[in-house]
């Protein structure tokens, strides 16, 4: 059995983690990406983020926004039509459409 070494965060990882939060990727996708464990994200997420005091706008994406993302990308808006609307970054709505594109729901 081979040990997981632990490492500092950086701070491309903090940005990454922040992004990636606002985007609405759940934590074990986070984990894969950062090539942590999830308990190293979530501990990140409440030390780091909530100690900082950092405010992420919308953390997670419900239904209904999905759902209206993808009608507004089907109806061919831009980006920043969409974040605006759903009060999300253009970077969040860029990242949400990317997922939904890996999913095949777009």
């Amino acid at each position: 059995m081979t040990a997981i070494k632990w490492s500092r965060w950086s701070g491309w990882e903090i940005n990454k983690l922040i992004e990636m939060r606002e985007a609405g990727l759940s934590v074990p996708e986070i984990a894969e990406v950062l090539g942590r464990t999830i308990y190293g994200v979530n501990r990140a997420i409440r030390t780091r983020l909530e100690l900082e005091d950092i405010q992420l706008k919308n953390p997670r994406w419900s239904d209904e926004d999905t759902a209206q993302l993808i009608s507004m990308y089907r109806e061919k808006r831009c980006h920043k039509q969409i974040a605006n609307s759903l009060k999300r970054t253009s970077i969040a709505v860029s990242n949400r459409i990317k997922y939904l594109k890996n999913l095949g729901k777009i």
